[in-house]
């Protein structure tokens, strides 16, 4: 393995072995592990572990990847030692450690191109042949690795550790389809592929973002690795079923069916509470678990291995979703009778990595050594889905023990209900100590006693809102400025270079320094703000969204990569909407007006057209719109269908 002479062989045995003449997989398993000092190293020494842990890794990949089968599977295993700094491991861990960042590398690298996934395992020590053959007082000085093993503090069996690796393999993908240890993109939203082994039926849940879906799904469908046979969707939340009519947009998707609640976008089949329907061999059933919305399903499916749930925004490892639709009660419900009746061991796959930011508040209210044991798993692994099952959820998720005397004490409440909506409300509060200072509180106090709204007086001085009513000067021919260089960033989110630098220019406006940070970050309160810049302004549910996916560990801030992957979101869906939106406008505008497109818009009819599109509007924000859309005429004056179009949207009714 260390001689590169000797690569190519092992390329040739497999390629002799396929019948295909492709490698599905590759596994790097071989390692070398000699402690040392760092004050008795060696360049031989170095060189005796970086050969074989890093650098055939490399160059074994570099030989295979001409015959590795579009949508193959790369796995490297590497180890906790990465992390932990224990002694004398400065070279293995230093490999170890490299090898991560390689996958991350080639995930981006090969993924797109190739469509072949890269992972990471990255176990503790493991009770394989090498470690049953060492003295007594080698095994001792691995006792840091072990205790700080997350899953539990053992040495690991090989029976632990395939599992994991075949994962890797089979069944479930996330939403990039791959990335780092099955990461899942800038918005932490998971995306699943179920795949019946035998009849190679799947469906894809919550494809959220298309451009990097699409791509995987292609390539399994073409060589017939799967047959798509519907898309599933857990509620009608953007990054959840934002990707429907895209996806069914490409040949190879129009016609599949779309199976979620009733307000997901173009669902086709909504079935009942305990229907379902069958993937090959793998029974599915709708459980309704209303509240985060009130077409929220979550997908309990089962087959003669086990059985899995898919929880959407409802259940999270830890916690649970926002109440944007429903109440306290209805989550108790969905939580407490509903899922909690599922048998204990149903393996739970949520629809965001949220855990760590969950186990912090989770802490505050419950000390016990289940919170404790998930705190430090999700401490050492970024992913944590299906790693936790129904029973777990019921010792270790705060919202999933509302009987518990404990958070009562921390509530100061004892009915089930009335804790989960001090809860709910705890967590919504919640700061970790230490967290990135936000000037969003002063704002207010800031503009107190001004006769403009504190958010309009913010756009003016941002020069964000143009005056109306001004009749433009014919602009002087100019030449044509040159095109803006598209980056990777606008490539990976499919914008052009001018939209990254609209984005980029929004966010400045707002943007703080912050070490690493080479834009900068921007404060939460202050995003709804910058979107508005760009004439995305978001809606109040959107918005809640945006901020819980933003800043999942609720830290104060967003950085700019995940700016840019919301706003390129709202722009993809400004373009698809833009017909119906004109369309709802005229309607809207003829619906409060009588003679149509000569009348005006008063703050009367204002107040109602928001009622009327179900938004609640603050009437004060109103009346300075109205001002500045008229130049100061009064509000008596009203506006005209053009300016009404424009108040609205900034006020939040449309996006």
């Amino acid at each position: 393995m260390a001689k590169m002479a000797d690569l190519p062989k092992l390329v040739d045995a497999a390629l002799a072995l396929s019948e295909s003449g492709k490698i599905d997989i590759l596994v790097h398993n071989a390692a070398t592990g000699d402690d040392c000092h760092l004050a008795d190293l060696t360049e031989e020494f170095y060189e005796s572990q970086t050969d074989v842990n890093l650098k055939a890794p490399i160059f074994l990949t570099q030989l295979v990847l001409p015959h590795i089968a579009q949508g193959g599977r790369i796995v490297m295993v590497t180890s906790v030692s990465a992390r932990l700094g224990i002694a004398q491991q400065t070279i293995y861990a230093a490999t170890k450690a490299a090898l991560e960042g390689v996958c991350k590398v080639w995930a981006t690298e090969l993924g797109r191109k190739h469509g072949i996934t890269v992972n990471c395992v990255s176990p503790g020590p493991v009770a394989t042949d090498m470690w049953n053959e060492c003295e007594p007082e080698v095994l001792a000085d691995f006792q840091p690795a072990i205790d700080a093993t997350p899953a539990a503090a053992r040495v690991g069996e090989v029976s632990d550790i395939a599992p994991v690796v075949a994962l890797y393999f089979h069944l479930l993908l996330a939403q990039c389809i791959s990335n780092q240890f099955l990461w899942t993109g800038k918005s932490d939203n998971y995306a699943y592929l179920v795949v019946d082994d035998k009849s190679k039926d799947a469906v894809i849940i919550d494809p959220a973002n298309p451009e990097e879906v699409a791509p995987v799904l292609r390539e399994q469908i073409n060589s017939g690795k799967i047959n798509l046979t519907a898309i599933v969707n857990t509620h009608h939340h953007w990054d959840h079923a934002g990707g429907n009519k895209q996806l069914l947009d490409l040949p190879e998707f129009k016609g599949k069916p779309v199976i979620g609640g009733k307000d997901c976008d173009v669902v086709t089949t909504t079935p009942k509470n305990g229907e379902g329907f069958k993937i090959g061999d793998i029974s599915v059933k709708a459980i309704y678990t209303p509240c985060h919305t009130q077409d929220s399903i979550c997908w309990l499916m089962e087959d003669s291995t086990g059985r899995v749930v898919f929880t959407g925004d409802t259940l999270f490892h830890g916690g649970c979703g926002r109440f944007f639709e429903g109440s306290a009660e209805e989550m108790n419900i969905a939580l407490n009778k509903t899922l909690a009746s599922l048998p204990d061991d149903t393996k739970v796959y949520p629809g965001h990595e949220y855990t760590k930011a969950n186990v912090k508040f989770a802490l505050s209210v419950l000390q016990s050594e289940a919170v404790k044991k998930l705190s430090s798993f999700a401490e050492n692994n970024k992913e944590t889905q299906g790693k936790f099952t129904i029973g777990d959820e019921k010792e270790h998720n705060v919202f999933m023990r509302v009987d518990d005397p404990e958070i009562q004490k921390a509530t100061g409440k004892t009915d089930p209900i009335d804790v989960m909506s001090k809860l709910r409300e705890m967590k919504n509060n919640f700061k970790d100590e230490g967290n990135f200072a936000t000037w969003e509180a002063g704002v207010d106090e800031f503009y107190e006693g001004s006769s403009v709204s504190p958010y309009l007086e913010l756009l003016k001085h941002n020069n964000i809102m143009p005056p109306k009513r001004r009749v433009a000067a014919a602009p002087a021919e100019a030449p044509a400025a040159p095109k803006a260089r598209q980056s990777k960033l606008a490539k990976e989110n499919n914008i052009t270079g001018a939209e990254e630098n609209e984005i980029r220019e929004a966010f400045a406006l707002f943007a703080q320094k912050k070490k690493g940070e080479k834009e900068g970050v921007i404060p939460i309160g202050d995003v709804r703000r910058a979107m508005i810049a760009l004439d995305i302004q978001p809606t109040s549910d959107e918005l809640e969204e945006f901020v819980s996916i933003l800043d999942p560990e609720e830290e104060g801030y967003a950085e700019y990569e995940s700016f840019v992957a919301i706003c390129a979101l709202k722009f993809h869906n400004r373009d698809r909407t833009s017909d119906s939106h004109s369309k709802e406008l005229d309607e809207a505008f003829r619906l409060f007006t009588a003679g149509g497109g000569e009348d005006k818009i008063t703050i009367a009819t204002l107040k109602r057209v928001a009622k009327q599109l179900r938004e609640e509007v603050d009437e004060e924000m109103l009346r300075d719109m109205i001002l500045e859309a008229n130049g100061g005429a009064g509000v008596g004056k009203g506006v005209e269908k053009e300016e009404f179009e424009e108040i609205m949207r900034r006020a939040g009714v449309w996006r």
